[in-house]
């Protein structure tokens, strides 16, 4: 062994044999063997300049000559230098049990460029920090959702430790995601080797909440040969559930699609049940719901039940019960005895009873209820409307009569709009096709009101083959329609009264007999389109119109409401037009102006109707002077009032001047208000305007008895006068002996109010109306003296 200090002079002819990689705790069995373990292929080779990364523990035996034979360390030591080539420690040869030699280094101390160095021979290497990171991109999250999770390295292709506590390593390795080619476990099932870990590793991270619970969960991570660590932490909460029906009782009726709604949240799937209540046979249902849409609006389900459908089980299960955002599937139905749906047998209007279970589950998450109603046919309008403001070949039943005007007059070229108001109908009629079948019994017809001597009258069944007739679907809402057009019925003509007819028979399943059937009806009437100018007319039958900016002009027609109509003046200077609605009377107006025209002055007036060109009027009319309105003015109103009206002397007199202006333009005036000689009140500039008021106070203290003559003067003249007289004072004292002149003064007690027989010489007060001692009363003064008698004992003590 020896001292030498410059160790670089020995060169660098040879170098290391194997440099071997591996834990401390594998140490001794690895080695237990010298040439073995130099070829043994569980461990990395490591040649000159490799790169190792920190807290790696580093195993180097013997010295590889040329020939490939190994000699054995040239000294007890090898020295570690850094990339100064200064030492930075002695590291001892040792022997392992076949009496080779080796050496041991761990690296947890170091970070950077090193040699090892026998006075011999060198090696060169180098230690990098590892540096691992673990991050989850979200701090919180519910249990069975899925949250990123990043871990990240300065090194690649290494194996790395992973620990949660209290799940099972391949629990955890099912949440990452892992193949089972790609990890490894321990013997406890506690630690998760992942194998071949990248230097930027990214997993979904799956918490299922049959693996993790609602807490603070560490993900520990370790590489397993530098013992490098990080930890990615994540607090799971439970996650928010519903599952119940919307409301307690669903109403419905026979034969319609009644929606029963749910609230729920985070469930994918539930069972359902529907059985009659209080009948010893009763109809049920059981239907189990899955792959519910996890957008739902308001986090609520609608299912349809179609109670026209319910009890077909055997052909259409599918139609019974529906959702356009869940799969249903009707999985059994039981019926009544003897029920047979192919004869007409439908469930009958009853309540039923409805539970809701988790799926697979045998208890009752929540209960409802249904009302189911008997059908019935309640109301049939007619409506007229203009072609114009309704296309025929875009029907909408929420806007359909928005335009439209109830009415039983109809003119040629409007449409007449039928509303049926019947409820039970939505689960087997949706089109015209349903109409005129004996299997549903429904029907809709127009028949002539007026029958020939002879034959069958004039009339058109709705059904699909129908021209000129719409059906408008609304039964949802109880009600439908049929929108016709005359031009397209040839049996329409003008002037004839018709009768529209819904009728249910006993054909229907829901009439039981030909007594039950139901029968609605409206006679309209059918005109040709008329459209005439009204207004003043002179002798020759000219129209008089006079010379305003805001000149009307008047139609009256029987066209629908809505309806376009074009007016066309015709000057010696000139065409103008203006367009106009039909309104609802019936009347159809502009404004025109026509200022600038001298009375005298002519011109042809046309109005014409803009849906059938045909439908017009013609007249001549002629300009008058306009009668000339009286300008707007102000008009102020002023008043006095005096309170008290009758005051007595020593009374306060408050007195109020007012004005309010009862024009429409705004008005100004001053007033000045004289009081026995004396200017009380006055006002420069007063200015109000049209509809405007106000008002001005002063008080004359303690009026003397006598007259007061007083004037309102405006702008300087005398608006309105008077006289207020102030009555004397009754100076004969009330007689009253229970109380001293503090409590009630001469002028405060007038015995007037009340003879001096309401109390007595020792004060006491009677059962009258005395009020002889203002402001305080016998029971006042008594209480008065109390507090005195109990003020003065409270002092002796």
């Amino acid at each position: 062994m020896t001292n030498e200090t410059s160790y670089r002079e020995k060169g660098r002819a040879l170098f290391l044999a194997a440099l071997m990689v591996m834990s401390v705790v594998a140490m001794s069995a690895a080695f237990a063997g010298g040439a073995a373990a130099v070829t043994n292929d569980d461990l990395d080779t490591i040649s000159e300049g490799e790169r190792y990364w920190q807290g790696e523990v580093l195993y180097l035996e013997g010295i590889e000559e040329d020939d490939g034979t190994t000699t054995e360390w040239d000294d007890d030591e090898v020295a570690l230098l850094d990339d100064d080539d200064s030492l930075v420690r002695e590291i001892a040869v040792r022997t392992n049990d076949d009496g080779g030699d080796y050496i041991r280094l761990n690296t947890e101390s170091l970070d950077g460029s090193y040699s090892l160095d026998d006075n011999t021979n060198t090696v060169n290497f180098s230690v990098n920090d590892q540096d691992l990171g673990a991050e989850f991109s979200a701090d919180n999250a519910t249990l069975d959702s899925t949250v990123d999770l990043d871990v990240t390295s300065a090194r690649n292709n290494y194996e790395l430790n992973l620990t949660v506590d209290d799940v099972d390593a391949d629990d955890v390795a099912d949440a990452l995601g892992l193949e089972d080619a790609e990890y490894d476990t321990d013997s406890d099932n506690e630690v998760l080797t992942i194998l071949e870990a990248s230097s930027e590793e990214e997993w979904e991270v799956s918490f299922d909440s049959d693996n993790f619970s609602a807490e603070e969960y560490d993900f520990e991570f370790e590489a397993v040969d530098t013992g490098a660590e990080a930890t990615a932490t994540i607090n799971l909460q439970d996650l928010d559930s519903t599952l119940l029906f919307s409301e307690n009782t669903f109403d419905g009726t026979e034969g319609d699609i009644v929606d029963i709604t749910f609230d729920i949240e985070n469930y994918d799937a539930f069972d359902l049940t529907l059985e009659e209540e209080d009948v010893d046979d009763p109809y049920q249902l059981n239907a189990s719901i899955t792959h519910i849409d996890d957008d739902l609006e308001d986090d609520q389900l609608t299912l349809q039940f179609n109670t026209a459908e319910a009890g077909d089980f055997d052909s259409n299960p599918e139609d019974i019960l529906t959702s356009e955002d869940a799969d249903v599937d009707v999985t059994d139905e039981e019926l009544p005895s003897g029920f047979d749906y192919d004869d007409g047998d439908r469930i009958a209007p009853s309540d039923y009873e409805l539970e809701l279970f988790e799926e697979g589950e045998d208890d009752e998450d929540d209960v409802a209820f249904l009302a189911l109603q008997e059908r019935s046919s309640t109301d049939l309008t007619n409506w007229i409307a203009s072609s114009d403001d309704i296309d025929v070949d875009d029907l909408d039943a929420d806007d359909l009569l928005d335009d439209a005007t109830e009415r039983n007059t109809v003119a040629e070229g409007d449409l007449l709009i039928t509303q049926v108001e019947a409820d039970g109908l939505n689960g087997y009629i949706s089109d015209a096709s349903d109409f005129n079948t004996t299997e549903n019994g429904i029907y809709f017809n127009i028949s002539d009101t007026d029958d020939p001597r002879f034959g069958e009258g004039d009339y058109v069944v709705f059904d699909n083959d129908a021209d000129g007739m719409h059906f408008v679907n609304d039964l949802e809402n109880g009600q439908f329609f049929i929108v016709m057009e005359d031009d397209e019925i040839d049996q329409l003509e003008a002037d004839e009264t018709w009768e529209s007819s819904f009728e249910v028979t006993e054909d229907n399943p829901y009439v039981a007999s030909e007594d039950d059937e139901e029968l609605l009806s409206e006679e309209f009437t059918l005109e040709e389109r008329d459209l005439e100018v009204t207004g003043e007319f002179d002798d020759d039958d000219a129209l008089l119109v006079e010379n305003s900016n805001e000149a009307e002009l008047t139609a009256e027609t029987n066209v629908a409401p809505g309806t376009e109509v074009e007016y066309r003046l015709r000057h010696a200077t000139g065409v103008s037009y203006e367009y106009a609605d039909v309104g609802h009377d019936n009347q159809v107006t502009v404004e025109v102006d026509l200022s600038d025209y001298e009375a005298g002055d002519e011109f042809d007036l046309r109005v014409r109707d803009q849906v059938e060109s045909s439908n017009s009027d013609s007249v001549e009319a002629v300009i008058i002077d306009a009668d000339e309105e009286e300008p707007a003015e102000a008009n102020l109103d002023w008043n006095v009032d005096v309170d008290p009206a009758e005051p007595v002397e020593g009374d306060d007199v408050d007195v109020t001047v007012s004005a309010e202006n009862l024009g429409d333009e705004t008005g100004s005036a001053a007033y000045e208000f004289v009081f026995d000689g004396d200017t009380l009140l006055s006002g420069d500039d007063v200015e109000l305007e049209g509809g405007e008021s106000d008002s001005w106070s002063d008080t004359v203290e303690d009026a003397p008895a006598g007259d007061y003559d007083w004037e309102l003067i405006v702008d300087g003249d005398v608006e309105s006068e008077g006289t207020l007289t102030v009555e004397e004072a009754d100076d004969e004292p009330a007689d009253d002996d229970a109380t001293d002149d503090d409590a009630a003064d001469d002028d405060a007690a007038d015995d007037d109010a009340a003879d001096d027989d309401a109390a007595d010489d020792d004060g006491e007060a009677d059962d009258g109306d005395d009020d002889g001692t203002p402001g305080f009363g016998v029971a006042v003064a008594v209480v008065a003296l109390l507090a005195a008698a109990m003020l003065a004992l409270r002092r002796q003590n």
